[in-house]
């Protein structure tokens, strides 16, 4: 959560006759300090993932830098672009003018910690892999952030998600290799209560009724 507040602040002097001089007021803001998030990125080299950042104060900019260039390197949006094996640490500034004395300062910093590693394997990550008809979801790859696609359901019944990535040079370990996953996906129908019919019922004192669906049975007493 980021939380911003506003507050102006004034001095006073009070002179023997009685007059009142007031000093101009200053803006005193207070914030959440800057996060960047995630706090960790894996990734291949020549693979892109671009950081989010919340919090610091209203009215400055975000400076982001890297330790070290030859390992990854970032834009001025947060964009990595990862280049060989190492680990970087890449750090987002909140920078402005300084009210009083108008230098450049930075007012709160958040770092995000890069591994460049070579892949060894994929897999597959959705949502659920039970599903409903007419259903939208997204299909990732969890070792691979620059990797996105959608699964639309159409009927019920089963089908499986088939992937086979072939790897260049340099990325993979092996080098070349070809790694491969599949997932199944069950596609159910909307839960409907078949029996009672009226979608309802009442129960006296010690009596039992066995509710019907069209996926399970469940007694009730």
């Amino acid at each position: 959560m980021t939380l911003h507040h506003m507050i102006y602040v004034c001095t006073y002097s009070y002179r023997s006759s009685g007059r009142i001089i007031t000093s101009v007021p200053q803006e005193i803001q207070v914030f959440s300090p800057l996060s960047l998030t995630p706090k960790e990125i894996w990734l291949v080299p020549k693979a892109t993932f671009k950081v989010d950042s919340s919090g610091g104060p209203y009215g400055t900019d975000i400076t982001f830098s890297i330790n070290d260039s030859n390992i990854a390197s970032v834009d001025e949006s947060g964009l990595i672009t990862a280049k060989v094996i190492s680990d970087a640490m890449v750090t987002g500034e909140s920078r402005g003018l300084e009210s009083v004395t108008g230098d450049i300062v930075t007012f709160s910093e958040g770092v995000v910690y890069v591994h460049v590693i070579k892949l060894t394997g994929v897999r597959i990550s959705v949502p659920s892999t039970k599903l409903l008809a007419e259903t939208e979801v997204g299909v990732s790859l969890s070792e691979v952030k620059d990797f996105a696609a959608c699964l639309h359901t159409h009927n019920t019944g089963v089908g499986t998600i088939h992937l086979t990535a072939k790897c260049p040079l340099d990325i993979c370990s092996p080098d070349g290799a070809t790694f491969s996953d599949q997932v199944q996906i069950h596609v159910l129908p909307p839960l409907k209560v078949l029996h009672p019919q009226k979608g309802y019922f009442l129960l006296s004192h010690q009596s039992s009724l066995r509710i019907m669906t069209n996926r399970y049975i469940v007694k009730y007493w």
